[in-house]
């Protein structure tokens, strides 16, 4: 009698942030009040709507890999394996079946290659080993500090660093958006956010990759933020 079937790897998607941002109140603690306030001064599209713009694009990407979506950390955490994510960042189509395949549970971390997404164009993000969207943590393997690993992909690069599993394939992409908290923490007037804001404009070039559709519904998003007059 041959030997019983495994059953397949029990995977889920894991969307960190859980923003309503079409009823968003940037007046509450974000980190960026001020910024948002220059944003809504000097654009026809509010913040809110282009951030729910961009969490639409993503949520569109997610819901076509055929893997559960999640947004509870509960409900993560009965799932073997979490890939974490943030509200406006991309997969590739070949998510599912490579971390299936490739994934070895008697390691706590799958990781792979992630595109970065900025004024400047496409490139690979060698910054971290576990980036934003570039790793698939194993909830089973008995990490104390799981859910922190979820959350904060700097405090699970610290923490998976002496036992991880990386794949060469370009998997993830992580959209840093001129909406980006990140980026707008930095702008320090409604001018500087007018020139950033060219800069990514000008940046239309697509790279001949799997996120060339998603990327160029972004450099439209991009052209229908108008300034009052144009």
């Amino acid at each position: 009698m041959p030997p019983p079937m495994e059953p397949p790897l029990d995977v889920c998607i894991f969307v960190r942030s859980n923003i309503d941002w079409l009823n968003f109140d940037y007046k509450v603690k974000f980190g960026a009040e001020r910024q948002v306030g220059f944003w809504n001064d000097v654009f026809k599209m509010p913040y809110h709507i282009f951030r729910h713009r961009l969490q639409q694009l993503a949520e569109r990407n997610l819901n076509d890999l055929g893997l559960p979506v999640v947004k509870d950390i509960k409900q993560a955490l009965t799932h073997t394996v979490v890939i974490p994510v943030d509200d406006d960042d991309w997969f590739s189509p070949d998510l599912n079946a490579v971390v299936r395949r490739e994934f070895d549970l008697t390691m706590p971390v799958l990781t792979w290659k992630c595109h970065f997404l900025t004024e400047d164009g496409a490139s690979i993000d060698n910054r971290f080993l576990c980036c934003t969207n570039s790793y698939a943590v194993n909830t089973k393997a008995g990490t104390p500090e799981v859910i922190p690993c979820i959350y904060d992909h700097t405090f699970a690069d610290k923490t998976f660093r002496p036992k991880y599993k990386c794949v060469d394939w370009k998997l993830g992409a992580t959209n840093r958006t001129l909406a980006s908290a990140v980026i707008l923490r930095d702008i320090k007037s409604a001018d500087e956010l007018v020139q950033r804001l060219a800069k990514y404009r000008q940046n239309t070039q697509l790279p001949g990759e799997w996120f060339d559709g998603y990327l160029q519904e972004v450099i439209n998003l991009y052209n229908e933020l108008a300034m009052p007059g144009q």
